[in-house]
């Protein structure tokens, strides 16, 4: 995929975003430059795929149900 515009990626690196766009921070290609596939997956930036949070577990917390036994005396 091309690039039709400036991309940039957020300081976080989990979002790509447009030049104009106050989070951008690194520069992920140039208009016209070629985009790598697993990189336009990665990001979501093909349209015809589902856009989905590059970390699920983000804001939630697991419950992994570890209980400590006290010493009996």
């Amino acid at each position: 995929m091309k690039a039709k515009e400036r991309l940039y990626v957020t300081a976080d690196r989990q979002t790509a975003v447009k030049a104009d766009d106050k989070r951008a921070v690194y520069l992920l290609a140039a208009k016209g430059q070629e985009i790598p596939d697993v990189i336009v997956r990665l990001y979501g930036l093909d349209k015809k795929q589902a856009k989905k949070p590059a970390n699920k577990m983000v804001g939630k917390v697991a419950d992994k149900g570890f209980k400590t036994k006290e010493k009996e005396r």
